[in-house]
């Protein structure tokens, strides 16, 4: 029997911080939701279709892509120290931070 889920406590267990960058708009929760839908192969009506077509249905590529993009966009507009030393051909040490933050960055793709 599939265990029922109430909505209403679906984030009970979410940290407050993840709950704050949601209700601010930081964490984009309905591309989350949609890219667990379509990794589940799952459409917007909740009919199998299988991995690839629920992703193009759900237009995932494009809307990811453009969530890296303002991620990246707003990363350089907030390290203007950053976008000094890559003007200044500092690459070699940029690369190992870049190494360093990896991480870090990876995981601003589904936040706004």
């Amino acid at each position: 029997m599939p265990k029922v889920i109430d909505p209403t406590t679906l984030f009970s267990s979410a940290s407050n911080s993840v709950l704050l960058q949601i209700s601010q708009d930081v964490i984009d929760a309905r591309l989350l939701a949609d890219k667990e839908l379509a990794d589940r192969g799952l459409n917007e009506q909740g009919h199998y279709v299988g991995a690839d077509e629920a992703a193009k249905q759900f237009d995932l590529e494009e809307r990811i892509t453009g969530q890296v993009v303002s991620n990246l966009l707003g990363f350089f507009k907030d390290n203007p120290a950053l976008c000094k030393r890559l003007r200044d051909g500092d690459f070699d040490d940029l690369i190992a931070e870049y190494d360093q933050a990896s991480t870090e960055l990876a995981s601003r793709i589904f936040v706004r």
